[in-house]
């Protein structure tokens, strides 16, 4: 999918705010039940049948812990490789699972003892952060395509 809507995803830049309708009630969300000790199980079943792949394709080792950063290079390293590597695109969605749940334990280890503005505030951040690794992996992108250019 990377590919065929390369021409849409591509030309978006940043984000911006969704209209409000309506009184705005703070409101606290209910507590998901999520357990970051079992994500992290599923991440170590998961390292080891998709770890080559992750050498394959990751610009860094996978740390122990995934913060914003780290994962918004992941997911730009998956999709470098998915748009250069379109038959193999699924089993390279395959290989982020373990990943998602590894970040997912992280968030939820990061924000577990946070107050709602607080933990909203790190997703916020969070979204930044992915914005801005967009930009400079379009940057690395266009650079690359003009070097390809011109040495053919």
């Amino acid at each position: 999918m990377a590919a065929e809507n390369e021409a849409t995803w591509s030309k978006v830049q940043g984000s911006k705010a969704v209209p409000l309708v309506g009184d705005v009630m703070p409101v606290e969300p209910e507590a998901i039940p999520a357990d970051p000790v079992r994500l992290r199980e599923k991440f170590a079943a998961g390292k080891r049948e998709q770890e080559s792949t992750w050498r394959e394709i990751l610009s860094a080792p996978v740390p122990e812990t995934i913060d914003a950063t780290a994962w918004a290079r992941i997911v730009f390293d998956h999709l470098g490789a998915a748009l250069q590597r379109p038959a193999r695109s699924e089993e390279l969605a395959r290989s982020l699972l373990p990943l998602y749940q590894l970040r997912t334990a992280s968030f939820i280890e990061e924000v577990r003892a946070m107050t709602t503005t607080r933990s909203e505030a790190v997703v916020e951040e969070g979204a930044r952060v992915m914005e801005e690794e967009k930009r400079r992996w379009g940057e690395r992108r266009s650079e690359g395509r003009a070097r390809s250019a011109s040495t053919a």
